[in-house]
């Protein structure tokens, strides 16, 4: 995203969960706020393009001009439910099936719940 490293598309503070641009690795990428920000200084923010996660200064990230996230995400962040399959470490690396449980209430569709329903390889 050459775009984000321009001063001029990230347009101030976040206010709250949801999309925005993270640092990281001094370059600037697309991401969600997944934690609370009322929480501290920093934020837990899940990057959409390249799927990791990372505790990050509040002032490592910022709102964006809406052409940022013209292109779609190529990663959704989501969570286990509760009475989801126990998740092991050799999974890792594994491709699972996922049951979508819940999603989202804002207009971008963001999946915020599913259960493991299989393990495929």
């Amino acid at each position: 995203m050459m775009m984000l490293q321009e001063r001029e598309t990230r347009i101030g503070p976040t206010k709250g969960l949801g999309r925005c641009a993270a640092r990281f690795d001094n370059e600037w990428f697309r991401a969600w706020i997944i934690s609370d920000p009322r929480e501290g200084f920093k934020v837990d923010v899940f990057y959409v393009d390249y799927g990791n996660m990372a505790r990050v200064n509040k002032g490592e990230t910022s709102l964006t001009l809406p052409d940022a996230w013209e292109l779609p995400v190529n990663l959704y962040p989501f969570r286990l439910a509760e009475n989801s399959d126990p998740v092991s470490k050799d999974m890792e690396s594994k491709l699972v099936r996922l049951n979508v449980t819940r999603v989202g209430i804002d207009e971008t569709g963001y999946l915020s719940e599913a259960t493991l329903n299989e393990v495929l390889s």
